[in-house]
């Protein structure tokens, strides 16, 4: 549902309060003891009892004139340089409450470029829980992923996504349909949004560690930009860390009870920097089998 707005926000209140003291909104896994992550997305004790006074006080509108416009914000962002509507419209019939759709993008690039940020684009954002976009023919390892109510988050100034000259991306998009849309047929042509590189960036690449002893070692010295979840079933947790040649262990990241339903991304507030010859492994503790973990890093 929309929060931008009170009329948008007060029906949900019983729902909200649920979420809030389950600890299971906002959707944020990791633990704050691990890493140092951008846009924590936990809440406060004082929040959280700022929220449920509100759910349970009668939900009071407060001053109009104190609300922030959000989608007059959003209209003055800057453009991207490339807009790729998907193909064709997206139908989620009026039986369905919820579907995962793919669809090819054909970028028409003429020459290679790098992106710096990537926008998704929700035409019908009341019912987009999410999306990824992947880069190649077939679908591997996501290189981005949104979910609801994100903003724009750009990789780091000289760092950016290669796009090759007509590179194909492939986007999946889960809908996911609230009790005021059930029985309703929903329609959507959402879009993707690219902004390029100005001037040299050196390339991110996308590495995917698999659970197990061994992990993956590195050839070269690499600095960490973010961490992409590939959680395809709920987990208790997901531990990532990396062995460096010193002997030493350094905790990357700790997700408790993920949710496949959110694939956030995790951005560093700072680059880590692993040495060549580090082993980075990832732990899961799961009833749902085997998960994996997408570091994007650019070469030092």
């Amino acid at each position: 549902m929309s929060l931008l707005g009170y009329q948008e926000t007060f029906p949900w209140a019983v729902a909200i309060k649920n979420h809030v003291l389950a600890l299971s909104m906002p959707p944020w896994f990791a633990d704050e003891r691990t890493g140092a992550f951008r846009h924590q997305a936990s809440l406060s004790a004082s929040e959280v009892d700022t929220i449920v006074d509100w759910c349970l006080g009668g939900t009071p509108e407060g001053e109009p004139s104190d609300a922030r416009d959000e989608r007059a914000e959003a209209r003055t962002a800057v453009e991207p340089d490339l807009v790729l509507p998907l193909p064709e419209e997206f139908v989620l019939e009026a039986s369905r409450g919820e579907a995962t759709h793919e669809a090819d993008l054909e970028t028409g690039l003429s020459r290679e470029r790098f992106v710096s940020a990537i926008e998704f684009r929700p035409e019908r954002a009341d019912v987009i829980r999410s999306a990824r976009v992947y880069l190649g023919a077939k679908p591997g390892s996501p290189v981005w992923s949104w979910i609801a109510g994100e903003s724009v988050e750009a990789w780091p100034e000289g760092t950016g996504l290669r796009l090759p000259a007509h590179a194909t991306l492939i986007v999946r998009v889960h809908y996911k349909k609230t009790w005021l849309d059930e029985g309703k047929e929903i329609r959507d042509r959402s879009a993707v949004g690219f902004y390029f590189s100005k001037g040299r960036s050196k390339s991110i690449e996308s590495l995917v560690v698999a659970p197990g002893d061994e992990g993956i070692r590195l050839g070269k010295a690499v600095e960490v930009l973010s961490i992409l979840p590939k959680v395809e079933a709920r987990l208790d947790s997901l531990v990532a860390e990396a062995a460096l040649p010193d002997g030493s262990v350094l905790p990357l990241i700790r997700l408790r009870e993920p949710d496949p339903a959110w694939p956030r991304t995790y951005w560093f507030e700072n680059p880590i920097s692993l040495p060549k010859g580090s082993r980075v492994q990832v732990t899961v503790s799961s009833p749902g089998g085997a998960q994996a973990l997408v570091l994007h890093v650019v070469g030092k």
